[in-house]
């Protein structure tokens, strides 16, 4: 059986490193120039729980049979700055990842229900998530749990032109 608990940093640290690890990982295959989970994870970790601080974030860890197997954070007040955009708080959800071996048993489903929750009795009322387009599973999860694209960012590698053609 499964269970969600808040982050507990001497029970869960090492979990939630190796998750993120595995889904920096994962997310490095879609896009290599990633660093790597290794490298990233200390510092990523560090913001990620600053994170919690600024904007009323909570991390929640899903364990079953008494080991940590994933996580997700949940920021619930973040607020837009753009000037093309009314200002509007949102809860945000930055990461969320289950180790591989214990996929596909609900346990996204699970965690995002939870920081879904955390951010509704904050008293947010739009959550947001951004994903990596190539990310099939995640996204499958994401619609199936009533998200919907919002925003789509492109990206393009660049070169130098060797000549630039003017059209008259």
């Amino acid at each position: 059986m499964a269970v969600v608990q808040e982050y507990d940093p001497q029970r869960d640290g090492q979990v939630v490193r190796a998750c993120f690890v595995e889904l920096q990982e994962a997310e490095r295959e879609f896009e290599p120039e990633l660093p790597p989970g290794e490298e990233a994870a200390d510092a990523y970790l560090k913001l990620l729980f600053a994170g919690c601080e600024k904007w009323d974030g909570q991390v929640f860890v899903a364990e079953v049979e008494n080991e940590a197997v994933g996580f997700v954070c949940v920021h619930a007040h973040m607020t837009i700055h753009d000037p093309d955009e009314a200002p509007k708080e949102f809860a945000y959800v930055s990461d969320i990842s289950v180790l591989t071996r214990h996929r596909g048993r609900g346990l996204g489903r699970a965690l995002l229900s939870w920081a879904e929750q955390y951010a509704c009795e904050r008293g947010a009322t739009t959550l947001r998530l951004l994903v990596l387009s190539q990310n099939t599973v995640a996204k499958q999860l994401y619609v199936a749990s009533g998200f919907r694209e919002w925003f789509v960012q492109m990206t393009k590698r660049s070169e130098p032109l060797t000549k630039l053609r003017l059209i008259p």
